[in-house]
């Protein structure tokens, strides 16, 4: 394996490490790697237990299963982590059931309240970027691009610490399934 990975008790990662140079990818002493929001009006974190799955027979990999709750959004989050690949494939799977997502109001107009980023549903993780001049790259479609914005709202950020560009990726596709 490429990555040695700790898994938190809570849910999330409490270590990622490449095991290549040695170098942690994201925060150290921090949890990274879970899910947060307002659900129907209280700011929760996702709380989960992980389950490993080694795959069948000789296959390069191995799945690392999250099961937990945020608030009340029951949900599966997947990473399969792959021998000898610097890749980790992630997927999550919410189950919602009604729940209000986002800052709760009664204005059927108000154009704001959905979108306040700290309110809504997201995945947090914190890489270990120790340059305070990283470069944030944001892929939107028909928009790639440097960013200064606090938070990368896309389907792919990169940040390159300093002028060394060794690269600390996260990569998230986000698909809408029924």
């Amino acid at each position: 394996m490429i990555f040695e990975i700790r898994l938190h008790p809570e849910g999330g990662l409490s270590s990622l490490v490449d095991k290549r140079t040695g170098r942690d990818l994201i925060q150290t002493g921090k949890r990274s790697a879970f899910f947060a929001g307002q659900i129907d009006g209280q700011a929760v974190e996702s709380k989960g237990t992980w389950v490993l799955r080694r795959a069948q027979g000789d296959a390069p990999w191995t799945v690392a299963c999250e099961n937990g709750f945020v608030g009340s959004i029951p949900y599966t989050f997947e990473m399969k982590i792959h021998r000898d690949s610097p890749r980790i494939d992630s997927s999550v799977r919410f189950h919602f059931s009604g729940q209000r997502i986002g800052r709760l109001s009664t204005d059927k107009r108000d154009p704001v309240s959905g979108f306040i980023h700290e309110d809504k549903l997201r995945f947090k993780i914190f890489p270990a970027v120790k340059s305070q001049k990283a470069v944030t790259v944001r892929d939107l479609p028909f928009a790639v691009s440097e960013t200064t914005d606090r938070y990368v709202n896309g389907l792919y950020s990169i940040s390159v610490p300093g002028k060394s560009r060794q690269c600390v990726c996260a990569l998230a596709t986000i698909r809408h399934s029924k």
